[in-house]
């Protein structure tokens, strides 16, 4: 759409779309130009209620226009701080891990912050992939949602010293 979602509006397709309405939606085309939901086509200055090119119906509607979930950031933000963590100890790891002497055993130590690291890097795919549910939720669902990931990464860190103390 050609600057239709900026500017908070919407062009909904309609099979029979009403004539009265018509006149409203050329009038608002007369001045804007937006595309086709269905073609892409740009329609301004429509003449009837139908694209020029694929012939679909069209209405005029609003719909919200949505903004980054604060809430939904502050989960990403928690899990790739957790990432960026367990990177930089499974990078150190390795680092280690490839200058001891044979006799020191590192590896446990890096392959569990890899352990780690594959996690974090999952847990962050599933939240990419999962956003629409996400969104579905409540404001409370969300909340605690996000808060639980900061929670994990705080965790994470917790657990992983630990472990490493009882090595």
């Amino acid at each position: 759409m050609i600057g239709g979602r900026a500017a908070g509006y919407a062009l909904v397709m309609n099979e029979d779309a009403p004539r009265q309405e018509d006149r409203l939606l050329t009038a608002f085309l007369s001045e804007r130009d937006a595309a086709c939901p269905r073609c892409g086509y740009s329609v301004k200055g429509l003449v009837d209620g139908r694209c020029p090119e694929c012939g679909e119906g069209l209405e005029l509607g609003l719909r919200a226009v949505h903004g980054i979930d604060k809430l939904w950031l502050l989960g990403l933000l928690a899990l790739m701080a957790g990432v960026g963590a367990s990177g930089f100890i499974f990078g150190l790891m390795i680092y280690f891990a490839i200058d001891m002497p044979p006799w020191m055993d590192v590896w446990r130590e890096a392959a569990l912050s890899g352990g780690f690291l594959g996690g974090f890097m999952a847990l962050i795919l599933s939240w990419f992939f999962f956003r629409r549910k996400y969104a579905s939720l409540g404001r409370k669902g969300r909340w605690m949602l996000s808060v639980g990931c900061c929670f994990i990464a705080l965790g994470g860190a917790v657990v992983f010293v630990g472990i490493m103390n009882l090595f």
